[in-house]
């Protein structure tokens, strides 16, 4: 069972960024000094819960040193980079600047502030459809419900219904590297997500060449019946629909292999999509992996 002295520990400094680890008596001289105060944030490692350095220490108030004043802003150079996606923070313009509450890479908080919904999409705008990096769920799931809430609205407004299909377009598009992020975010592979697209595209094109092959003479003889201002004739309409379903009645029915081997491609690509989707709502893999660093733990649980 280890000791205190033998577990190592964490602490938030002036700009919430995580240093160490160190030791309990490491951590005790510096409070001692003067350079840690009693509410700095401290964890052991491998524990997600900080707490204050105070409390961990149990010393009396007389042997604390008076807490030293709130640091002035500092240029940013003093930053070095950012914690999450390693780029260098430049310095600012002037030397008095504020200290930047967000990197200016990837738009992660560089402070310890609470994110929101219009948060994570605000880093979604920020991301664009790059693929590299990882994503939290929060942000999968902002993503989503966003484009589902969107693609509501636009159906039930009238006005909005002709640019619904853009939209779902550009939904489609921008999924596509969400959960990628979203998949190296769990420590997964993107190649799931890329079979299955392919997969999914595959599988839709035998259905939408059948209906372009046995539903355009339909389409046709509407379109020569309003061309000629004539009402559609029901009996004609009849006879071309019976005769398209009979037709690709007996193509199916000549091709049973075929038709056989695409649904079981269905099947394939449903549960590819399912496997896809369970992945993508596990937990955050902890700490750094192959692709980068971890967005909710980066000093692990």
């Amino acid at each position: 069972m280890s000791t205190d002295a033998e577990t190592r520990y964490f602490y938030l400094d002036a700009h919430r960024t995580p240093q160490g680890p160190c030791s309990l008596e490491e951590l005790r001289a510096a409070c001692l000094r003067g350079e840690l105060t009693p509410e700095t944030q401290v964890a052991a490692k491998g524990d997600p819960v900080w707490q204050p350095l105070g409390k961990l220490l149990q010393l009396p108030d007389s042997a604390l040193p008076p807490a030293p004043p709130a640091p002035e802003a500092l240029p940013l150079e003093s930053l070095g980079s950012c914690p999450v996606c390693g780029q260098p923070i430049l310095p600012a313009s002037t030397p008095a600047a504020p200290l930047p509450t967000q990197c200016p890479h990837c738009k992660r908080a560089l402070r310890a502030e609470q994110e929101n919904a219009l948060g994570y999409l605000r880093l979604l705008w920020a991301h664009g459809l790059s693929s590299s990096g990882r994503s939290r769920r929060a942000e999968f799931i902002a993503f989503h419900l966003f484009a589902f809430l969107t693609l509501i609205i636009c159906g039930l407004i009238p006005p909005l219904a002709a640019v619904s299909p853009f939209l779902s377009l550009a939904f489609c598009i921008f999924c596509i590297p969400v959960t990628i992020r979203r998949m190296h975010d769990t420590g997964h592979s993107a190649l799931a997500v890329w079979l299955n697209l392919a997969g999914s595209i595959l599988v839709l094109i035998p259905p939408a060449l059948l209906l372009y092959r046995y539903m355009l003479p339909m389409m046709h003889a509407l379109q020569e019946q309003a061309a000629a201002g004539n009402a559609p004739d029901e009996a004609e309409l009849h006879r071309i629909t019976e005769d398209s379903f009979s037709g690709l009645y007996d193509l199916l029915r000549a091709h049973t292999q075929a038709v056989q081997l695409w649904a079981f491609a269905c099947v394939a690509v449903a549960g590819l999509s399912l496997y896809v989707c369970i992945v993508c709502l596990l937990d955050s893999h902890t700490g750094p992996n192959q692709y980068g660093p971890s967005p909710k733990y980066p000093l692990g649980r």
